[in-house]
């Protein structure tokens, strides 16, 4: 988990990995394990790398979700779904 405020000081205490961002308060800092120097969340992707099957995963299902959602359409004549 990710945060920077006093409500975030709980949940950042109680997870695995908690990251705190640099300009957070006192209470989150001390509560998270991992506490970034930069105020920029995209720091946030150098410290987490995710396991090597996470991302043929994640693009498996958008593919999926891409057909699923292309055939959904054909099968519906005169019914646009819209932005989603």
């Amino acid at each position: 988990m990710v945060g920077d405020a006093v409500n975030d000081a709980p949940p950042l205490a109680r997870v695995e990995v908690g990251i705190a961002i640099g300009a957070s308060t006192d209470v989150a800092t001390a509560s998270a394990g991992v506490v970034l120097a930069s105020s920029k969340r995209c720091g946030v992707a150098g410290v987490i790398r995710p396991c090597p099957g996470v991302v043929p995963e994640v693009v498996r299902n958008l593919a999926w979700a891409a057909r699923y959602k292309a055939w959904r359409s054909r099968s519906r004549p005169g019914f646009s779904p819209g932005p989603a």
